[in-house]
C-alpha cells in the first residue's frame, strides 16, 4: 500500500464520516445519494435555517449557509458562495453555476442617500433559479 492510496481511503472515512445520517440530522444538513464535495475548506453552517441537497449533486462552493434547497444534478463550481439569509434560496433540478458566483437572499438598503448604508438596515427575500439554468463565472444574484 503506497501512501497516495492510503491518503484516498483516509479523505473517502473523513468524507462519508461527514456526511452521514445521524450528524445531517444533527446539524439539519440532509445531502443527496451520489454527492460529491470537492472543495475541502467548504463551510457550511445551518444555524441560519436547514440545507437540502438533492441526488447527483457536486458541490466545490466556499460557502453554503443558511436555508437553502439544492436540486438534483446541480454543480456549484470553485469559489462560490451560496447564502440564504433568514430566507431561501432555492436552485432547481440540472443547474450549472460557474466559479466564483454570489447567490444571496439578503442585501443592504440603500434608499436614502441622506443616510449611511450600514444605518439602513437589510433586505431580504426569496432567491428561487428555476430549472435547467446555467449561471457564469462571477455573476452576483441577489434578492428581487
Amino acid at each position: 500500500m503506497n501512501l497516495r492510496s492510503s491518503a484516498r481511503r483516509i479523505k473517502r472515512r473523513l468524507h462519508s464520516a461527514l456526511f452521514n445520517p445521524w450528524l445531517c440530522l444533527w446539524h439539519d444538513l440532509d445531502v443527496g445519494s451520489n454527492c460529491r464535495f470537492g472543495n475541502s475548506r467548504i463551510v457550511i453552517r445551518t444555524n441560519n435555517g436547514p440545507i437540502r441537497i438533492g441526488k447527483n449533486c457536486v458541490i466545490n462552493a466556499v460557502q453554503l449557509d443558511g436555508t437553502l434547497i439544492v436540486g438534483d444534478n446541480v454543480l456549484i463550481n470553485t469559489g462560490s458562495h451560496v447564502v440564504g439569509a433568514k430566507e431561501a434560496v432555492t436552485i432547481g433540478n440540472d443547474v450549472l453555476i460557474g466559479p466564483n458566483v454570489i447567490i444571496m437572499s439578503g442585501q443592504h438598503q440603500h434608499r436614502n442617500p441622506e443616510v449611511k448604508i450600514r444605518l439602513q438596515g437589510v433586505v431580504v427575500s426569496p432567491v428561487n433559479i428555476e430549472d435547467d439554468v446555467w449561471i457564469g463565472a462571477g455573476a452576483v444574484i441577489l434578492p428581487g
